[in-house]
């Protein structure tokens, strides 16, 4: 039993303290940096699938168009996947009214999912750079440029822009700030070491040649595009200033991160390739996505152990006191999110919410209580 306790704490230990170590170790011994180069300014298109979302659209625009890339330069698809509100009216208006003479819309009658309308403006899409971003976050002026600088290395097929979460105010979010500065490190760690897992679905750029079609219920285009980038033999890179801004509310965030991992178990389902020791970055995968879909239950097999070690042994009746009093700490943050006024307590409670989306992603999973069609608020 005691051997089934030190299982679940090494696990967690692991995916949670040593891998960072480690993969920044690498990073340090065998990274390769980016050369960028802002001198290479292709012809962009920026792809972008849209339901019912036309509150955000003038700023999405605004924030593409008005940037530090060269507007004549770009041009923006946007596909929309059964709207019923008035985003059309407003992208045409914004065509004619605002002169973003490049903007092209396509709308589609019937709601198919992301996936199917991404197909479609890329059939459409044949410049050299191609960019996926959503509807609803706001782009750095200078997001652009960087990310496409970034596809001037030969060796790198994507690149990620850094996602930023703010509040109503647009000030950055503290809580789940201090936990993206934890992340933001092993990605950047990653990408200098060979490459991120995926990339930043709310912003991230690719080379043309390194896009394959999406299948139609994929979740996690921007995982499933840069590995095809992989599976070419080029890399995908993280560059940690090329800010995209979100404001969220925490319903919706905790939403979107079921969503997330769900799409993570499909991809190892979907593509073998993952798992294999054809994947370059098969170390980064298992630790930094895999093994945290699993770190939930390593916390259960050292309660349960601990517990039954208890029985006849004091030292473990304080190990399984102590950990009851951190989970009964936890469930005070979750149920009383006001609770959570420093650093520390936010930064438990973001990781204690993602492992309960963790919980809920498997059994969504499994049970098939999943679709590629986003529900809105």
């Amino acid at each position: 039993m005691k051997d089934l306790f030190f299982l679940g704490l090494g696990f967690v230990v692991y995916t949670y303290l040593l891998y960072p170590v480690i993969i920044c170790i690498l990073s340090r011994l065998s990274g390769r940096n980016v050369k960028y180069n802002y001198d290479y300014q292709p012809l962009v298109s920026v792809l972008i699938s849209v339901y019912n979302e036309g509150q955000y659209l003038e700023e999405k625009m605004d924030s593409i168009f008005n940037g530090s890339y060269p507007r004549d330069r770009i041009e923006v698809l946007v596909g929309l996947d059964g709207c019923t509100d008035d985003s059309e009216s407003i992208l045409r208006t914004l065509k004619g009214e605002n002169g973003y003479s490049n903007l092209y819309v396509y709308s589609f009658a019937e709601r198919r999912g992301k996936p199917a309308v991404l197909n479609d403006l890329l059939a459409q899409a044949n410049r050299e750079i191609i960019i996926f971003t959503d509807a609803r976050q706001i782009i750095d002026k200078d997001a652009i440029s960087i990310l496409v600088s970034a596809l001037a290395d030969e060796s790198v097929g994507s690149a990620s822009g850094e996602l930023v979460f703010t509040n109503e105010a647009g000030d950055i979010r503290r809580e789940i700030g201090l936990y993206w500065r934890y992340e933001k490190s092993i990605r950047r760690c990653e990408s200098r070491f060979h490459s991120m897992i995926g990339a930043t679905g709310a912003l991230y750029a690719m080379k043309r040649d390194c896009i394959t079609r999406l299948p139609p219920q994929i979740i996690l285009d921007d995982i499933y595009q840069p590995l095809n980038a992989l599976k070419q033999g080029r890399r995908a890179v993280f560059c940690p200033d090329a800010f995209i801004y979100d404001r969220v509310v925490d319903r919706r965030e905790y939403a979107r991160k079921v969503r997330t991992l769900i799409g993570n178990f499909q991809l190892i389902v979907m593509d073998k390739w993952i798992l294999s020791l054809k994947n370059p970055i098969l170390l980064q995968f298992l630790s930094h996505k895999l093994f945290r879909l699993f770190v939930p239950y390593a916390f259960l097999l050292m309660l349960v152990s601990s517990a039954i070690l208890a029985v006849d042994s004091w030292a473990w009746l304080d190990i399984f006191l102590l950990q009851t009093l951190v989970y009964l700490y936890v469930s005070s943050l979750l149920l009383w999110n006001r609770l959570v006024n420093n650093r520390f307590a936010s930064f438990i409670y973001t990781f204690s919410v993602l492992n309960l989306a963790a919980v809920e992603a498997l059994l969504r999973f499994l049970s098939g209580s999943y679709t590629v069609k986003w529900k809105k608020d």
